[in-house]
């Protein structure tokens, strides 16, 4: 069993500084034997060292001031600054990396267009956030050394404290509303991208080769600005909730903008006679029961419906931004 004090002497010296290790070696066992009987059992000397503690505490013991990568008093502000700047890197990110794969798409398939889009979004999503949080981290890690933090926790002025803020106005989670912004990112420039680059290869197909293009691209092309529009938009709204972290009236109002805006635009766009060409309904009629009519009269109520629907929860989802901005004033004003 003496065996296991030359191993809790061991395990505490390991950790020490090789200067340092001899000397607490020898006072480390001074103390154990001390507090053990002259003739101590196994028993007696499992005691002892677990009265004495973990030897990784008593390590820390002997080294003194704990030691930190970023220091516990600054470890907050650590913490805030990382979620502040990741967010706002990681939306910057997601945007410029959407546009650029947009702007770069080239003659590719529609899923071949998907993979380079999601996939250069995501590449640029880590990339950034791993650069700004190791860059972060050292800037906290210097500022934890001694003489550094000693100068800027004693230089320290009334003007530099924060303004008191209501917990109740903070409504927005900006992580949620960065996760937000990356999907809504996504999808947006997705349906821009087919609408862009292959709204004319959607159709009937025989053996591979095209027959019957669904829809009209004369039609659909004066839409294209606006749909680009109400993504710009929305950007905004997103970067106002980051920013603020709660409902602003500029902000429901932009959205509002963005939101009627699209919609119209898709309404409008729908309902158009002309959106899907002749040539398909006759090829669909040919291969189908159905006359040209019928799938006329169909593709006319279908339109409508959906964009009934879509009318509907674009309101709602307006309505839902306007009482919240009227409940966050209502709290202010308190």
């Amino acid at each position: 069993m003496k065996n296991y004090i030359e191993r809790y002497i061991y395990a505490v010296t390991k950790r020490l500084p090789e200067a340092q290790r001899e000397d607490v070696k020898k006072d480390l066992e001074a103390n154990i034997y001390d507090m053990l009987s002259e003739n101590p059992d196994d028993t007696e000397i499992d005691q002892v060292l677990h009265d004495l503690g973990n030897p990784r505490i008593i390590a820390q013991n002997y080294q003194g001031e704990p030691k930190y990568m970023i220091d516990p008093i600054l470890f907050s502000d650590y913490k805030t600054t990382l979620k502040i700047v990741l967010i706002i890197v990681g939306s910057l990110s997601v945007f410029f990396n959407a546009m650029d794969a947009l702007l770069n798409i080239g003659d590719v398939t529609f899923w071949t267009a998907f993979g380079n889009i999601f996939g250069k979004i995501i590449d640029g999503l880590f990339s950034s956030v791993l650069t700004w949080f190791t860059l972060i981290t050292l800037l906290f890690w210097g500022l934890s050394q001694k003489k550094t933090k000693n100068e800027l926790l004693n230089k320290w002025k009334l003007k530099d404290l924060p303004e008191t803020v209501k917990p109740e106005k903070i409504t927005i989670n900006r992580v949620g509303a960065m996760v937000e912004f990356t999907f809504s990112t996504i999808f947006s420039i997705l349906f821009i991208v087919i609408l862009i680059a292959y709204i004319d290869k959607i159709g009937a197909y025989d053996q591979g080769v095209l027959v019957a293009q669904v829809f009209n691209q004369d039609v659909i092309s004066p839409f294209i600005p606006v749909f680009i529009g109400s993504y710009l938009l929305s950007v905004v709204v997103y970067a106002m909730k980051i920013k603020n972290q709660r409902y602003t009236l500029n902000m429901v109002i932009v959205y509002s903008v963005s939101q009627l805006a699209g919609m119209i635009a898709l309404f409008v766009m729908l309902n158009n006679s002309s959106l899907v060409l002749p040539e398909f309904i006759d090829y669909f009629s040919l291969n189908s029961t159905y006359s040209v009519a019928e799938i006329t009269e169909g593709i006319y109520h279908g339109a409508r419906v959906f964009t009934t629907i879509a009318i509907i929860v674009t309101v709602l989802d307006i309505a839902t931004y306007w009482r919240k901005l009227y409940k966050t004033s209502k709290k202010e004003v308190a």
